[in-house]
């Protein structure tokens, strides 16, 4: 009964805890900053290193933005589905 009933209504909370917790487990800044050395570096320690006190590296910053981001757009478009069901599940009267 487990996984004919209770699973099935799990699916949408489950889909996006897990989203959520892999986007602040992707973007841990300080973390990452304070254990790494300068040859291998997370990438939201490099996009923060872009900023310099007189110049801003924008390819470097921009680069790593759209790196650190393509991650969680592909998660999210797998469980997209699970997503918008859970949405329009309360939001339907039967």
């Amino acid at each position: 009964m487990f996984w004919r009933v209770t699973l099935p209504l799990l699916l949408p909370g489950l889909a996006a805890t897990m989203v959520i917790i892999f986007m602040f487990a992707w973007n841990e800044f300080l973390l990452a900053s304070i254990l790494t050395s300068s040859e291998a570096r997370t990438l939201p320690v490099i996009a923060a290193s872009s900023i310099k006190a007189k110049a801003i590296s924008w390819g470097l910053g921009s680069a790593a933005g759209v790196l650190m981001s393509s991650p969680v757009v592909v998660l999210v478009l797998l469980m997209q589905k699970y997503l918008v069901r859970g949405l329009t599940l309360g939001a339907v009267k039967g």
